[in-house]
């Protein structure tokens, strides 16, 4: 009688598991999913530390560059647009200054044609540039408040950096895509940081020739002392 209640209850207690239910998972398919986490983890840390990377050589030759051109800004300008362009992965890249009541293009690395030689320094942009910062364009079709950028609908995304010398907006540094692909946070301070770049480097072509004008006016007025 005993044999038959032991047999009832495993009976009973069979019939209480659901069929096809979730079987627990085994330690083999635990251990892929804690590796394959742990390798995407390790290639995110990776990539980040070789943009990392890639970033601070392109900051180290710009400066070193502007080291070396005391007085010639122009190869600055021309290695910054090139570096942001290879850095951030941009289409297109060009600087422009400011002369007067004017923005003039400078320096231009890309495919993508400057179209308008002079902007003034009232069009939208440049006060937003002036006012504001960084102006981020993702897609330009799709705003109206800006007008004069891409109205030849040559490129789709833009964004500018202003270039600020005393509080002053003395130019901007322009990316430029032709598809719409907006800029990664990363990206817009990375243009930012050659934009600041190009402003050490025009104070310092600055600074060497007013150095130089003493220099040659001292030398003036110790010969005339020596007559």
């Amino acid at each position: 009688m005993a044999k038959n209640k032991i047999k009832k209850d495993r009976l009973q207690s069979d019939s209480k598991r659901k069929p096809g239910g979730p079987k627990p998972k085994s330690r083999s398919s635990s251990s892929t999913a804690s590796y394959a986490a742990l390798k995407k983890r390790f290639d995110a840390q990776a990539g980040e530390l070789r943009e990392a990377l890639e970033h601070q050589k392109a900051t180290a030759e710009v400066l070193g560059i502007i080291s070396h051109s005391p007085t010639d800004i122009q190869p600055v300008l021309d290695a910054i647009v090139e570096s942001a362009a290879r850095v951030c992965g941009i289409d297109d890249v060009h600087l422009r200054l400011r002369e007067a009541n004017f923005m003039i293009p400078r320096a231009h690395f890309g495919p993508i044609p400057l179209g308008r030689g002079e902007i003034s320094i009232d069009e939208p942009e440049q006060r937003w540039l002036s006012g504001h910062g960084a102006l981020h364009i993702p897609d330009l079709h799709a705003q109206n408040e800006f007008p004069a950028i891409g109205a030849a609908g040559i490129f789709r995304t833009y964004l500018g950096a202003p270039l600020r010398l005393q509080g002053n907006l003395i130019g901007s540094l322009n990316a430029r895509r032709t598809e719409v692909r907006p800029f990664t946070a990363a990206q817009i301070m990375l243009l930012e940081t050659f934009a600041n770049q190009a402003v050490i480097a025009i104070e310092n072509v600055r600074l060497f020739q007013e150095l130089q004008a003493r220099t040659q006016e001292l030398a003036r007025s110790v010969g005339e002392l020596r007559r």
